[in-house]
């Protein structure tokens, strides 16, 4: 995933579709299919398919630009708080159990 498709997905929630069952993030796109299927009266999917195909959505990550298509978000898109390196997130975890072990499991450790 490029930097600024993850910098958006930091910063991001989700909306709802009603032609397309998914999470989808907020973006240019979206909020142009989210007019159609507003204002279209009868609406088909084939009224959105070109602006939800997967392979416009694919340049999202390809090109590293969040408005070049649509891209799913679910719910723990409001979970990240950043985007940390592999190591930086290993460690994390290795502390956060550590703590847990020491602090809540206490009587456990033998």
């Amino acid at each position: 995933m490029s930097h600024s498709t993850k910098q958006k997905a930091e910063r991001g929630d989700e909306q709802y579709f009603k032609a397309v069952v998914a999470r989808i993030f907020k973006n240019k796109v979206a909020v142009e299919v989210n007019e159609i299927e507003r204002t279209k009266e009868d609406l088909k999917f084939e009224d959105i398919a070109e602006l939800v195909s997967g392979t416009r959505g694919k340049q999202v990550f390809v090109k590293g630009d969040p408005d070049l298509g649509i891209w799913t978000a679910g719910q723990v898109l409001g979970l990240i708080d950043d985007i940390p390196t592999c190591h930086q997130l290993v460690t994390r975890m290795i502390d956060e159990a550590e703590t847990i072990i020491s602090q809540r499991l206490r009587n456990m450790i033998v």
